[in-house]
């Protein structure tokens, strides 16, 4: 299998998730265009999974999945201490993935 056809994936907390840039079914062109449009952002959220507003939180958007992963990897544990208990991911409004805890499984 060559670099092209592998699958990337990387670990986040326990979880495995698609690594930015891995679309299954476009081509290199359309994919390049999804990649610009793309509009990465973390929802803090209360252990009930409601969303935290009530505090200063940074608020950072990603240009990808996987800039936006490796901030909450180096951030985890400020947003933790400020009160979050966990994040979803989201892709402009589209959720990628939710519910996921900020304490260690």
């Amino acid at each position: 299998m060559d670099a092209g056809q592998r699958e990337d994936r990387v670990r986040l907390h326990g979880r495995r998730v698609a690594a930015a840039g891995v679309s299954p079914g476009r081509g290199d062109g359309e994919e390049a265009k999804e990649r610009v449009r793309m509009i990465w952002r973390w929802r803090y959220e209360d252990a009930n999974g409601g969303e935290v507003t009530d505090r200063p939180l940074p608020r950072e958007i990603f240009s990808s999945q996987s800039d936006a992963e490796s901030w909450l990897g180096e951030s985890w544990r400020e947003l933790l201490e400020a009160g979050v208990e966990q994040v979803s991911l989201l892709e402009d409004e589209r959720v990628e993935y939710s519910g996921m805890s900020l304490r260690a499984e």
